[in-house]
Protein backbone atom coordinates (compact mmCIF):
# COMPACT_ATOMS: atom_id res chain seq x y z
CA UNK A 1 0.00 0.00 0.00
CA UNK A 2 3.12 1.77 0.46
CA UNK A 3 3.35 2.20 -3.52
CA UNK A 4 0.01 3.54 -4.22
CA UNK A 5 -0.45 5.24 -0.96
CA UNK A 6 0.50 8.97 -2.68
CA UNK A 7 -2.68 8.50 -5.52
CA UNK A 8 -5.09 9.39 -2.45
CA UNK A 9 -8.53 9.49 -3.26
CA UNK A 10 -8.14 8.82 -7.28
CA UNK A 11 -7.29 5.49 -6.31
CA UNK A 12 -10.46 3.54 -6.98
CA UNK A 13 -9.38 -0.14 -7.62
CA UNK A 14 -6.12 -1.82 -6.26
CA UNK A 15 -5.79 -5.03 -8.56
CA UNK A 16 -4.00 -8.39 -7.24
CA UNK A 17 -1.94 -10.11 -9.90
CA UNK A 18 -1.21 -14.15 -8.44
CA UNK A 19 1.41 -15.92 -10.19
CA UNK A 20 0.50 -19.02 -12.13
CA UNK A 21 2.14 -21.40 -9.49
CA UNK A 22 -0.14 -20.09 -6.62
CA UNK A 23 -2.58 -22.57 -5.58
CA UNK A 24 -5.68 -21.56 -4.03
CA UNK A 25 -5.69 -21.94 0.01
CA UNK A 26 -8.89 -20.34 1.86
CA UNK A 27 -7.22 -19.02 5.06
CA UNK A 28 -3.88 -17.51 3.33
CA UNK A 29 -6.66 -15.60 1.03
CA UNK A 30 -8.79 -14.78 3.55
CA UNK A 31 -6.14 -13.31 5.34
CA UNK A 32 -4.40 -11.09 2.91
CA UNK A 33 -8.01 -10.01 1.41
CA UNK A 34 -9.00 -9.38 4.88
CA UNK A 35 -5.81 -7.39 5.72
CA UNK A 36 -6.52 -5.31 2.55
CA UNK A 37 -9.68 -4.11 3.26
CA UNK A 38 -8.19 -2.50 6.43
CA UNK A 39 -5.38 -0.95 4.62
CA UNK A 40 -7.78 0.82 2.02
CA UNK A 41 -11.47 1.65 1.37
CA UNK A 42 -10.95 0.74 -2.49
CA UNK A 43 -12.45 -1.97 -4.36
CA UNK A 44 -10.43 -4.52 -4.58
CA UNK A 45 -10.16 -6.92 -7.45
CA UNK A 46 -7.98 -10.39 -8.42
CA UNK A 47 -6.59 -12.05 -11.22
CA UNK A 48 -5.66 -15.30 -10.56
CA UNK A 49 -4.34 -17.77 -12.77
CA UNK A 50 -3.77 -21.10 -11.27
CA UNK A 51 -6.67 -23.48 -11.41
CA UNK A 52 -8.16 -24.01 -8.18
CA UNK A 53 -9.10 -20.43 -8.05
CA UNK A 54 -11.58 -21.25 -10.78
CA UNK A 55 -13.38 -23.79 -8.11
CA UNK A 56 -16.17 -22.41 -6.18
CA UNK A 57 -14.72 -22.38 -2.72
CA UNK A 58 -12.50 -19.92 -4.07
CA UNK A 59 -15.50 -18.49 -5.81
CA UNK A 60 -17.77 -17.96 -2.55
CA UNK A 61 -14.78 -16.95 -0.63
CA UNK A 62 -14.06 -13.86 -2.76
CA UNK A 63 -17.60 -13.32 -3.12
CA UNK A 64 -18.38 -12.82 0.41
CA UNK A 65 -14.96 -10.59 0.96
CA UNK A 66 -16.11 -8.25 -2.08
CA UNK A 67 -13.38 -9.01 -4.50
CA UNK A 68 -13.92 -9.10 -7.57
CA UNK A 69 -12.01 -11.17 -10.44
CA UNK A 70 -10.80 -10.16 -13.59
CA UNK A 71 -9.61 -12.59 -16.35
Amino acid sequence: MGEVGGIGEKLSALLVQLPPSLQFDRQIAKKFFALLHDKTDCRLVCEPRHASWFEPGADALLSRLRVGRVA
